[in-house]
């Protein structure tokens, strides 16, 4: 997000100040996009188009939302280590895009 002040006024635009993008390999285990801390605006989630197994993402505790293969979501949020993915079995590839 960028800001621009203009006189007495601060305005923000929706742009990007920059943009991170990853791809790993998910199990049964829940496991977060990223081990530390990450500020992001959003992420952009995609189970690999040639993948054949689902994989399911939410939070810590829950992960319902299930994405088959080639399948992606949009999620607005803070923190890239807030979101987490794991399959019900076997093994699967996750890529994701997160502007900053």
């Amino acid at each position: 997000m960028t800001r621009i002040q203009r006189g007495a006024v601060l305005r923000t635009a929706n742009a990007w100040d920059g943009l991170r993008s990853g791809t790993m390999t998910v199990t049964t285990t829940p496991t977060p996009l990223s081990a530390r801390g990450l500020a992001i605006m959003q992420v952009i989630l995609q189970n690999d188009p040639d993948g054949q197994t689902a994989v399911f993402v939410g939070d810590r505790r829950y992960q319902y939302y299930q994405l088959n293969g080639g399948a992606n979501v949009t999620i607005d949020v803070c923190d890239l280590s807030l979101v987490y993915v794991r399959t019900a079995a076997g093994t699967a590839t996750v890529n994701w895009l997160a502007p900053e």
